[in-house]
């Protein structure tokens, strides 16, 4: 289901007009399939479960900025008419 979901953000990050949204998007991706991999090897090596951890937060704090990063690029676009607007000819 999460690889499902990051591979939806990755999709979804092409259509948008947020500069590096398709970065992050591809970041988040990978940790994911890593997150996976390492989640499996840690059954047969000790250093791949504490990776296992290490990577989760590594992961959460990607989608954390991933996510803040396009509410604020909305904000800003919303923001913007009304600036226009506000200002005398």
């Amino acid at each position: 289901m999460i690889p499902g979901l990051a591979l939806l953000l990755l999709i979804v990050s092409f259509f948008t007009k947020v500069r590096g949204a398709i970065k992050w998007a591809v970041i988040v991706f990978v940790l994911v399939i890593v997150q996976g991999l390492l989640g499996g090897l840690g059954h047969d090596f000790t250093l791949a479960g504490a990776l296992h951890g290490l990577n989760a937060l590594a992961l959460f704090a990607a989608a954390i900025y991933a996510g803040r990063r396009l509410r604020a690029a909305t904000a800003a676009a919303v923001e913007q008419p009304e600036a226009r607007t506000a200002t005398p000819v």
